[in-house]
């Protein structure tokens, strides 16, 4: 079941995106408690500045990295399985384009993986963004994380650009996805034209 978070998931769906980043961090060597030490000590002097600045791999989040994210980066949605949350994801539109939408750090607990909740999460957000109107939805992950980009592709997102963020030593993919808007007796059954498709040459 996906539905959209309350405040009282918000412990749980912090606990949630550190495990489930916590593979990918490990995987590429990526942050670690000393992070995670920091940015809780900075956020004590200038919590706004010190947010804003902090290191943003949610494997190392400390409480109030969680809360910015949840004041600045849309609706947050949760699935739940067994009675248990076992994963969420942000989405919500960019300020200066409402037609343009954000999908932010899908996360699932590691044992709860390959039980169909992220294409639940992703499909719920998607549909959110497409009832507000929006015309394309957009993420960011790791490029070497290769695994999870053929598993976007496989939900109809195409990669659009590659990214350097500074003071980061990995590369970051964005992928795209197409949102089309058809009277529901019009609407096409092709997958590809509903959920967008990919120019020749986009798919991984």
């Amino acid at each position: 079941m996906v539905r959209e978070a309350t405040p009282a998931d918000h412990g749980a769906c912090l606990g949630v995106i550190r495990r489930a980043f916590r593979t990918v961090a490990d995987d590429l060597g990526i942050g670690g408690p000393a992070v995670e030490g920091r940015l809780a000590s900075a956020l004590t002097s200038d919590a706004e500045r010190d947010i804003a600045n902090a290191p943003r791999f949610p494997a190392d989040w400390a409480e109030q990295r969680f809360a910015a994210a949840i004041a600045g980066d849309g609706t947050l949605l949760v699935a739940h399985r067994a009675g248990r949350l076992v994963g969420c994801v942000f989405v919500g539109r960019v300020p200066a384009d409402a037609a343009h939408w954000v999908l932010k750090r899908l996360a699932v607990l590691p044992d709860a993986r390959h039980l169909g909740i992220g294409r639940a999460l992703v499909g719920a957000a998607t549909e959110r963004a497409r009832r507000a109107g929006a015309t394309r939805l957009t993420l960011r992950i790791i490029a070497e994380n290769e695994v999870l980009g053929r598993w976007y592709t496989g939900l109809e997102f195409c990669r659009r650009s590659e990214l350097q963020h500074p003071g980061w030593s990995f590369t970051v993919h964005e992928y795209e996805l197409r949102l089309v808007h058809a009277p529901v007796a019009a609407r096409p059954v092709d997958p590809e034209a509903v959920a967008g498709s990919c120019e020749v040459g986009e798919r991984e």
